[in-house]
């Protein structure tokens, strides 16, 4: 076996299986129609899966005011704790939730400032199953 085919095989032995089913659809795919095989790309690469709320989280949520912004992608749901001039956005990240950034709450609001977070579209309590750095942004 040459240095080459035996580097092939480390390679495919390091790699998932489930990564190479994915590839070997992928290009299935793209050969049958490459528009589909896009939007497939496109729906893994841009989903937001939700995760279980852990209670330490359950707890930050509860603990804010809940207000509910509309937006163009849906309701943002939104969190603020404390009332002050100064605010401070906090943000999460991907896949992630408002409260998530909870730990921070109390050390701002005892310097005086107004916490306030987010869920991104598609995140946490805010609708939809997709998303991306621009959606975010606008919200």
């Amino acid at each position: 076996m040459n240095s080459s085919s035996k580097q092939k095989t480390q390679s495919r032995r390091k790699t998932p299986i489930i990564l190479r089913w994915l590839r070997l659809t992928l290009r299935v795919q793209a050969l049958v129609s490459s528009r589909w095989a896009g939007r497939r790309v496109y729906r893994l690469w841009f989903a937001s899966p939700k995760h279980p709320e852990p209670q330490r989280e359950k707890r930050w949520r509860e603990s804010a005011a809940f207000i509910s912004v509309p937006h163009e992608y849906g309701p943002i749901a939104t969190y603020k704790w404390g009332e002050s001039d100064k605010t401070v956005l906090l943000l999460h990240g991907w896949s992630g939730r408002g409260p998530q950034m909870g730990a921070f709450v109390e050390p701002l609001l005892a310097r005086g400032y107004q916490p306030v977070a987010f869920d991104a579209p598609g995140h946490g309590r805010t609708p939809g199953k997709h998303s991306s750095i621009f959606r975010m942004n606008d919200a």
